[in-house]
């Protein structure tokens, strides 16, 4: 299969967008796969991410991971979560950034899984202001991702027509949800998976872009 073309994008991408962690630290640390589900509807998009670390070394490592998550778009009266293993730990917002991070500490020749979830209100985007937008962010990656898969879950009702994707093939689309899955992903740059849409029905648009 040919491999699927991800692309980088801005955090100043519209629409509500979240990325998976970047560990940061010693290199032999290896991010191995990464899956993303976001629930969907006419307001608010609900983002449930797990992604995979791998410590290959002989002796334990201490770091810092870190994700992206537009805290102006947060669903009202909530914030980003992060659990590492069976543990929710305490994350630290980077002011005057999108940044949220958390220590971690990795033994010797371990797995840990580390669990995201953050809500975003859906946003106006487009040249019309008609459009929405959800995206999803993976950072600059040493080594390919071995598996990566991402997927929308809406009802009949919520997306009235698909705009664009990024990449622009590879999807699997329909009446309920939209999926994307690509094995041994090379994201040396980063890469960004979206969906653009023209939402179902009318609803009132508030003077900060949000859907209510």
């Amino acid at each position: 299969m040919a491999p699927i073309l991800f692309l980088f994008l801005s955090l100043d991408s519209p629409g509500a967008t979240f990325s998976a962690p970047a560990f940061l630290g010693p290199r032999d640390v290896e991010c191995l796969w990464v899956t993303s589900r976001v629930q969907l509807d006419l307001s608010r998009a609900a983002y449930e991410t797990t992604t995979l670390f791998h410590n290959p070394g002989e002796k334990p490592v201490k770091g810092t991971l870190q994700f992206q998550a537009d805290r102006r778009s947060c669903w009202p009266g909530t914030t980003p979560k992060m659990r590492v293993g069976d543990h929710e730990v305490t994350l630290q917002h980077n002011e005057g950034t999108a940044a949220y991070s958390a220590p971690i500490e990795m033994k010797a020749k371990s797995w840990v899984p580390v669990r995201c979830a953050a809500s975003f209100r859906v946003q106006r985007s487009g040249p019309d202001g008609v459009e929405r937008c959800v995206a999803f962010r993976i950072p600059a990656q040493s080594r390919p991702l071995t598996d990566f898969q991402f997927s929308i879950s809406y009802k009949p009702g919520v997306v009235f027509q698909v705009v664009e994707t990024i990449p622009r093939r590879g999807w699997e689309i329909g009446a309920k949800g939209a999926y994307i899955r690509q094995r041994r992903l090379d994201a040396a740059e980063g890469a960004t998976v979206s969906f653009r849409y023209y939402p179902a029905g009318f609803e009132r648009i508030g003077d900060d872009g949000s859907v209510r």
